[in-house]
């Protein structure tokens, strides 16, 4: 994906300042997904704007002390723009939209505590979201603002706020997660889907829930985690390391049993574990993993279960349908991406 420098730096100021609109937002997403270095980019300017414009300060309705802030904060920018050594080590280009994303702050900032003042809303109601998505066929890794590492799988999105850090950690995902959460004892980091809520302060764990399968799995690699069942609206269940959690997303009946640490992350480096797998849940990995499309032409075969271990990195999808087609319970046409087993 290439887009031009001056279209990012004009994204980032929208999108810091009033908020872009989905198209630009996706544009941006997009872009940060692609390297860390985009990633860090980006998250230097944000930096500028949450000090200048920090919901804290709002909430106690220091106008001054926010203006005090924004205003060291610029001074020292500009004499980083005069200084050679800073210069070289940021990058004129890099300093001037910094500057400008904070002088657009300090705007958001008076409006922030004027709406406080008329009994309005707070200054987080005008963060907009940041969406990480990894398309099918590959997976991506993105370091979240706090240093909590999140490595996504094919198919998959993660949403948060601009606002993550400042005084929530929250994130939203559709698809399948491994997280390796910064431990902060004040501030927990969540895993929200509206039906299984997950709660830790620091750990290692892998999330999975994605939209066409009718469970939510969770397994715990390290720490502890907390689940919240959104649907029976009981005590929360805690695991313990090594367990992981099967979660039905109809009736909110949960399963908690002892895995194999490795198996259910191993999709991070490239590997397709089915252990007993349907059929269909198979079809779904595949899908993702390739980039194609399957149709089961029989729903008496949905059920058939598979074990096997491959590579998506070193195994065509033939390599794949071709051993499973070995076993003599199925069989399979394919036409481009188009495929249909019988």
């Amino acid at each position: 994906m290439k887009t031009d420098k001056e279209t990012i730096d004009n994204l980032i100021a929208e999108c810091l300042s009033t908020g872009a609109d989905p198209m630009q937002n996706d544009v941006l997403s997009r872009w940060l997904a692609l390297s860390e270095e985009n990633r860090r980019y980006f998250e230097g300017m944000k930096q500028v704007w949450l000090t200048a414009s920090s919901a804290r300060l709002a909430r106690r309705y220091d106008a001054e002390k926010a203006f005090e802030v924004f205003k060291s904060r610029i001074e020292g920018l500009r004499d980083a723009t005069e200084n050679p050594d800073n210069s070289k080590r940021r990058g004129l280009h890099f300093v001037k939209i910094l500057l400008r994303c904070a002088a657009i702050a300090a705007i958001v900032v008076a409006v922030g505590v004027a709406a406080y003042m008329r009994g309005g809303s707070d200054v987080r109601d005008t963060f907009a979201d940041i969406t990480i998505e990894a398309p099918m066929g590959s997976t991506s890794r993105a370091t979240l603002p706090d240093g909590t590492e999140v490595t996504l799988n094919a198919g998959s999105r993660l949403t948060y706020s601009q606002g993550y850090g400042i005084e929530e950690r929250n994130v939203h995902l559709s698809g399948e997660a491994l997280f390796d959460v910064k431990h902060n004892e004040e501030m927990p980091f969540c895993v929200i889907t509206g039906k299984l809520d997950l709660r830790v302060l620091g750990t290692r764990f892998n999330f999975r829930c994605y939209d066409n399968e009718p469970d939510i799995t969770v397994t715990l690699l390290r720490g502890s985690v907390a689940l919240d069942n959104k649907i029976k609206h009981g005590s929360e269940t805690v695991l313990k390391p090594g367990e992981i959690a099967v979660f039905n997303k109809t009736n909110g009946e949960m399963s908690i049993s002892r895995i194999t640490a490795s198996r259910p992350v191993s999709w991070t480096n490239s590997s397709l574990d089915f252990e007993e797998e349907s059929l269909e849940r198979i079809a779904r990995t595949l899908e993702r993993s390739y980039n194609v499309k399957i149709n089961i032409a029989a729903d008496s075969l949905r059920k058939f279960r598979f074990y096997g271990i491959f590579s998506s990195k070193d195994q065509t999808i033939d390599d794949v349908l071709n051993t499973l087609s070995a076993t003599g319970k199925i069989r399979y046409e394919r036409h481009g991406r188009q495929i249909t087993i019988y």
